[in-house]
C-alpha cells in the first residue's frame, strides 16, 4: 500500500498535531449556539488500509460494478459485492463472469464460494453489473456467447439453479445478433430490468435493447414484445464502433429511463448522448438526442439518475472551464427537455465513465476518474451536490473528495454504491500494473456537534465559564465519540487552526452525548470566538463549531 500517494482531504486532519482542518464548513458566529450541516468525504479508516483495498489479481481481471447488501440484520448486512471478469488465481484464462464479496472491513468474505470469489458459469464474457436482492441473492449481468445473460447466486455463492436454466437466464435479441447487458435495476416486485446494446447480424449498427425478467429468470411477456423492447430508433450516438456508456434508472412513477452515451467524438469535439424513456410496460415514451446543439456546453459520459418528487433527470458529463474539461451536471424535465440547470465542479474530468447516485436525502453523488488539482496524477474522485445541483461544500473540499491513487499507474474508474448507513464505496482497476482491483470507501458524514453553549455570556475577566458541546452525531458504524477539544480563535480569522489557535483543553463527558469543559477567563474585554471539535474512536475529526463569547 505504500505505492499510494494520498490526496489531501479531511482524513489528514488532526486537531492535536497542528495540521489544519478542512475549511469546507466555515463556522457561523452566533451567540450561544452554532449549527453546521453534517459533512463527509473522509476515507473510512475501518476499511482496508486507510480506507482503500488493493486486491492484486491477474492482469486480465477487471472490476466493472459494485453493490452492497441492504441493512437487514443478517450476517451479510452491508457487505460489498464486486462484479467483473476473471478474478482470483488458478482459474482458466478464458474470460468469465466473476463476483467477489468483501466483509465490512474490506477483507475477502470466505463464506462466499469458499474463498470470497466465484467465477463462471458463463464464458467469453464478464459481469458488467451486479445487484443484491432483498433476500441476499446476488445478480450478475452481461453477455454470454453473444446473448443477454443474467446469473443469480445464492447468498453463499452457489448458483441458484431455480433461476433461469441452472442459474443462468439467457436471451438473444434477434437472430445471430451480438447482445450485451450493461446495466440492470431491480423493481420492487422482484422483476429485473436490463439495458444493453444489440448489433444485428451483418451490420455495424448498434441499437439500444431493453429486457425484463421475472423473479425466476424467465422473460416477462407483459413487457414490450415477449419481454423485449427494441424500437429501432435512430441511434447516431451509438455509431462508430467502441462501447457506449449505458445508464438505467426507474423513477418513482415507474417510468424507465435509459441513457446511451457515444464512445466516439462528434463534429463538435464532444460526445453525444441519447435519453430514452419507456413506460412501465416497455412502450416507448419518447427519446431525445443531445449532440452539442441543444446543450452545447456539455458532452456526456453515461451517468444519470431520476430525482424523486418531480422525476427530473440528472445527467453528468464534461464541460469546458478555461480550456480544461471539468465535470458538469445538467438536469432535464421528466419529458426529456432541458430545465436550464447546468453546473460544474473543479474536477478535471479525464475518464470515460461517470456514475450518478442519489442519497435518500436527495443529494446527488457523482463518481469518476478525475484530477482535483489540475496537476498530474489522476485518481478516483467523488463529488456531492445538493438536490438543486449546487455543490455540497460540507463534503470533502468544496464538495469534492479524492481517493489515493497509484502515482505511476493508469487507472479505470468503474462504479459506485452506498452502504446502508450512507458510506460511499467506489471501485475500479489499474490498467497498467497486473490488474490491481481497487476499492475505497468514504464516510458520508463525520462527527458533528450540533449544540455548543456557554454557562454565561457575557462574562467578566477572572470569572469561571463552563463550555458544553452536546447533541453530538456520529453515524459511522461502530464509532463513538472519544474526545471533544475546545479552542480560542487566537488570530481572529474565524477558522480553526489547531497549530495556531489556543487549545483551552479537552472536555469531560458528563452524560451520554454531552461534553463539558470549565476554564477561567483571562482575556481582556472584547469579543472572542471559541471552537469545539469532536473526535471519534477511529481518529476522525468533525467540523468545528463556533461560539461568540463576549468579555466585559
Amino acid at each position: 500500500m505504500s505505492m499510494f500517494s494520498w490526496l489531501r482531504n479531511r482524513s489528514t486532519r488532526t486537531g492535536r498535531s497542528g495540521q489544519k482542518p478542512s475549511r469546507s464548513c466555515r463556522p457561523q458566529l452566533e451567540v450561544l449556539e452554532d449549527r453546521c450541516l453534517l459533512s463527509g468525504g473522509v476515507l473510512d479508516p475501518t476499511f482496508g488500509t486507510g480506507g482503500v483495498v488493493d486486491a492484486g489479481v491477474p492482469a486480465s481481471s477487471r472490476a466493472f460494478a459494485v453493490a452492497t447488501y441492504p441493512q437487514e440484520g443478517t450476517a451479510n448486512d452491508g457487505k460489498i459485492v464486486v462484479g467483473g471478469l476473471y478474478f482470483g488465481s488458478g482459474k482458466s484464462l478464458n474470460y468469465q463472469f466473476a463476483v467477489v464479496r468483501y466483509n465490512l472491513d474490506g477483507s475477502l468474505d470466505k463464506s462466499f464460494g469458499g474463498s470470497g470469489e466465484v467465477v463462471g458459469p458463463t464464458s467469453n464474457a464478464g459481469a458488467q453489473d451486479v445487484a443484491v436482492q432483498p433476500d441476499g441473492k446476488v445478480l450478475a449481468a452481461g453477455e454470454s456467447k453473444g446473448d443477454f445473460a443474467v446469473v443469480r447466486y445464492n447468498a453463499d455463492g452457489s448458483l441458484d439453479r431455480k433461476f433461469g436454466t441452472n442459474g443462468v437466464a439467457l436471451t438473444g435479441i434477434s437472430s445471430n445478433s451480438y447482445d450485451k447487458i450493461y446495466a440492470i435495476a431491480l423493481q420492487t416486485d422482484g422483476k429485473i430490468v436490463a439495458v444493453g446494446g444489440t448489433t444485428p447480424a451483418n451490420t455495424s449498427s448498434r441499437e439500444v435493447a431493453l429486457a425484463r425478467f421475472n423473479a425466476n429468470g424467465t422473460l416477462d411477456t407483459t413487457f414490450g414484445k415477449g419481454g423485449l423492447a427494441l424500437d429501432h430508433i435512430p441511434t447516431a450516438p451509438l455509431e462508430g464502433g467502441g462501447t457506449p456508456g449505458f445508464s438505467l434508472a426507474i423513477d418513482p412513477g415507474r417510468q424507465i429511463v435509459v441513457e446511451a452515451a457515444s464512445p466516439t467524438e462528434n463534429s463538435h469535439g464532444g460526445y453525444d448522448a441519447m435519453v430514452i424513456r419507456y413506460t412501465s410496460t416497455g412502450a416507448l415514451a419518447g427519446y431525445e438526442t443531445f449532440d452539442g446543439t441543444a446543450l452545447p456546453s456539455l458532452t456526456f459520459t453515461g451517468g444519470l439518475a431520476v430525482q424523486p418528487g418531480d422525476d427530473r433527470i440528472v445527467m453528468v458529463g464534461v464541460t469546458d472551464n478555461l480550456g480544461l474539461p471539468v465535470q458538469g451536471l445538467v438536469r432535464l424535465n421528466s419529458d426529456g427537455t432541458p430545465d436550464g440547470s447546468l453546473v460544474f465542479t473543479n474536477i478535471r474530468d479525464v475518464g470515460d465513465v461517470d456514475v450518478v447516485r442519489l442519497q435518500p436525502d436527495g443529494r446527488i453523488v457523482v463518481g469518476e476518474l478525475g484530477n482535483v488539482t489540475f496537476g498530474t496524477g489522476n485518481t478516483f474522485t467523488v463529488a456531492r451536490y445538493n438536490s438543486d445541483l449546487s455543490a455540497d461544500t460540507t463534503f470533502g473540499t468544496g464538495g469534492v473528495a479524492g481517493v489515493p491513487n497509484f502515482a505511476t499507474f493508469a487507472l479505470a474508474f468503474a462504479d459506485m454504491a452506498f452502504e446502508p448507513d450512507g458510506r460511499i464505496v467506489v471501485t475500479g482497476w489499474s490498467t497498467s500494473v497486473n490488474g490491481h482491483v481497487l476499492l475505497a470507501r468514504f464516510l458520508s458524514t463525520v462527527p458533528q456537534i450540533t449544540s455548543f453553549s456557554a454557562s454565561s455570556n457575557p462574562v467578566s475577566t477572572g470569572s469561571s465559564v463552563t463550555l458544553t458541546a452536546s447533541n453530538i452525531i456520529d453515524t459511522t458504524r461502530g464509532a463513538s465519540i472519544t474526545q471533544v477539544a475546545f479552542y480560542l480563535d487566537s488570530n481572529r480569522d474565524g477558522i480553526l487552526e489547531p497549530g495556531t489557535d489556543t487549545l483551552l483543553g479537552f472536555g469531560t463527558q458528563t452524560t451520554p452525548g454531552v461534553w463539558s469543559f470549565t476554564f477561567t477567563v483571562t482575556q481582556a474585554s472584547g469579543s472572542y470566538t471559541l471552537f469545539a471539535q469532536a473526535e471519534d474512536s477511529y481518529g476522525v475529526f468533525g467540523d468545528p463549531v463556533a461560539l461568540a463569547l463576549t468579555v466585559s
